[in-house]
């Protein structure tokens, strides 16, 4: 037993396990853990009853029972003592190393612990100064640091406008306005218009995880039918854009006139889904997906369609050395036989 630390004993299985209890045994006590199934300290532990498998009606056990146990006259088997004096000799050594193993690893805990505590205390330091900084500052000339920032960040993303808004009026001086947010926002964020497919991005991406194979995947999910004007396109969002070849047009609706804009609302379909490629590269650390392109649609597409966008990805990423080795999609009809038109 010297030769195994209090961490090794619970995380022994298989064939270290049993070389252990040989050696702390012999054999017999080895076959009869292998007949109850128990490959590891814990489940020896575990078991209620060692040898009730003894008075099991089985051809397998007869030649373990005739080794490990007595027949007694009256045609049952009692274990042989010494057997029984040998396994629970293992029990109490490895129920006594347990305790030990739980007070080594107890510091490593509580330093995880503390921590923990330590980056929550900073946190609510930096946001509670933040606060109390901006109380006395006219509300004209509130500042926000880093931190504040990130965390207002994630309260809008996951509660949303309607939430982070009550929470700024209740809290004044603790969350930036919406404008100051999405500024900063476009900061740290790529900006994605609508329609483009961002293959020089990609390639980027794939040089960066050392990576050339990918697959793709294309999907439709529901979006709130809304109309806005994009102010650094110059152009309006929210419309569906038509589709040229499979592929959606850039920027199509440019207005300067206001009857123009008020006839697309009257004759085009306003976007009820957003159709989004994601690519998800091929390797062993699993990186994160990579979206590709997104663009508003109403899901009056065909299948024809479906397989000249795939074929537009697939020639693109070829000709940036990155090799599509499949596309994938959900069960909506149109996309199955496009499926099946490209596999023939």
């Amino acid at each position: 037993m010297s030769n195994y630390s209090c961490c090794e004993i619970s995380n022994i299985r298989f064939n270290s396990f049993y070389d252990l209890i040989e050696t702390m045994t012999s054999d017999i006590e080895v076959e009869i853990l292998k007949a109850h199934g128990i490959n590891n300290v814990l489940s020896l532990l575990r078991a209620k009853d060692l040898y009730s498998i003894f008075k099991i009606d089985c051809e397998e056990l007869d030649d373990l029972k005739s080794r490990a146990c007595l027949k007694l006259k009256n045609g049952e088997y009692m274990i042989r003592p010494a057997i029984k004096e040998n396994l629970d000799y293992c029990i109490n050594v490895f129920k006594n190393k347990l305790p030990e193993q739980q007070v080594q690893n107890r510091p490593e805990l509580e330093h995880n612990q503390q921590d923990l505590n330590t980056n929550q205390n900073n946190f609510m330091d930096t946001f509670i100064n933040n606060l109390t900084d901006n109380m006395n500052r006219s509300k004209h000339r509130y500042e926000y640091n880093t931190y504040v920032r990130r965390f207002a960040s994630s309260v809008y993303g996951l509660g949303g406008r309607n939430l982070y808004e009550f929470l700024r009026l209740n809290m004044p001086g603790a969350f930036p306005s919406i404008p100051t947010l999405e500024s900063y926002n476009n900061e740290y964020s790529t900006r994605i218009e609508e329609g483009e497919f961002r293959f020089d991005e990609l390639k980027n991406y794939s040089n960066k995880i050392n990576c050339s194979f990918i697959y793709a995947s294309e999907d439709c999910t529901s979006i709130i039918t809304k109309v806005q004007y994009d102010i650094e396109s110059n152009s309006f969002v929210g419309f569906c854009v038509s589709l040229i070849n499979g592929l959606p047009a850039i920027r199509q609706y440019q207005t300067d006139e206001f009857s123009e804009l008020e006839d697309w609302f009257n004759t085009v379909n306003q976007a009820k889904l957003v159709n989004i490629h994601t690519v998800q590269p091929i390797t062993n650390a699993t990186p994160p997906p990579f979206l590709l392109s997104a663009f508003g649609t109403d899901n009056k597409v065909n299948s024809i369609s479906i397989i000249c966008r795939w074929l537009y990805v697939y020639e693109q990423c070829y000709g940036n050395k990155i090799r599509v080795v499949g596309f994938a999609s959900d069960a909506d009809p149109k996309y199955l036989r496009a499926m099946r038109l490209a596999t023939g």
